[in-house]
């Protein structure tokens, strides 16, 4: 389902209800997303060199710009409404080694950081490999947030996972 407020998930938050949410462009964007990068790097390109390529053009580029929340009003009433009911992650596509940007950014925003767990996959597994090693969902309402719509199809493989595509 395609989103572009947080409030849309608001009514499938329910007891025991885990949300994991992506980081870039879909909790917080920049001006200039990766994809503008990537599109100005693909052309004559494997598609693994130009990933490679834009995230270190766009890591530049994030490092000397800040970060915009990409729907605070909905993010903060859906982190009201989830509090008694569950629990808020972060999975990011970003290499762990990209923690202490990440601090930054949240910083920047005005969030904690350390309120939350935040998992990185480095572009090694797909979130929804990731998701089926590392996270324990049985008996759990499990609501999964990206902007990516192939983080949302490895995602949706998993018929226990409700997705939503943020626009």
């Amino acid at each position: 389902m395609n989103i572009k407020s947080f409030i849309s998930v608001i009514p499938y938050i329910k007891e025991n209800t885990l949300i994991i949410c992506d980081i870039d462009d879909t909790f917080l964007h920049y001006e200039k997303g990766f994809g503008y990068f990537y599109d100005k790097i693909k052309p004559n390109k494997t598609r693994r060199e130009a990933i490679t390529q834009t995230t270190k053009i766009y890591r530049d580029y994030k490092r000397a710009n800040y970060p915009k929340f990409k729907d605070y009003s909905g993010f903060m009433l859906m982190l009201h409404i989830l509090k008694d009911k569950g629990e808020l992650v972060f999975l990011s596509a970003r290499k762990s080694e990209e923690e202490t940007d990440t601090r930054k950014e949240f910083s920047y925003l005005g969030i904690n950081y350390d309120y939350f767990k935040v998992f990185y996959t480095g572009n090694r597994i797909s979130k929804g490999a990731f998701i089926k090693k590392n996270f324990k969902i049985k008996g759990k309402n499990v609501i999964f947030i990206d902007d990516f719509i192939g983080n949302i199809e490895s995602v949706s493989r998993n018929p226990n996972i409700k997705c939503f595509k943020f626009i």
